[in-house]
């Protein structure tokens, strides 16, 4: 499972969601709320509706999440280049980059290695699990 929390004083993730147009923050919302409950469809089809209005780093972010827990890591993996192309100090695609990259194929670990340290400058939360398995990894690879 795709988890994530965030401690970064350069991204606001409030100050991003006061910033969408009313009709666009209420389509992320949903999705959000779908999201939580596992209707990734749902997450999904909430966040294109959201994008149509005003594409958010947010939103192309929360549907390549949706991707990822569906398994299609390369279809996540372009969302999430979009949500960085949008705002490169969102910290969150960095880390869920680095973990498609080794969920598509373990032995790319200098890519995901590459995602994991942009999200730790920008100060993401990055979870153990995902630290010791990108090492587990790089030393396997050697």
């Amino acid at each position: 499972m795709f988890v994530h929390r965030q401690m970064n004083l350069k991204y606001d993730p409030q100050a991003a969601l006061n910033k969408m147009p009313a009709l666009a923050r209420q389509h992320y919302l949903k999705a959000k709320e779908y999201s939580y409950s596992k209707q990734h469809e749902n997450t999904i089809k909430e966040c294109n509706e959201s994008i149509k209005i005003k594409p958010t780093a947010e939103a192309y972010c929360e549907m390549a999440v949706s991707y990822m827990e569906k398994k299609d890591f390369n279809a996540a993996i372009g969302y999430l280049k979009e949500s960085i192309k949008i705002n490169p100090k969102y910290p969150k695609p960095q880390y869920a980059i680095a973990v498609c990259y080794i969920s598509i194929n373990p032995a790319d670990t200098k890519s995901a290695r590459m995602h994991y340290e942009k999200a730790k400058k920008l100060k993401y939360q990055i979870p153990e699990w995902f630290i010791r398995r990108l090492k587990k990894l790089e030393g396997a690879s050697k």
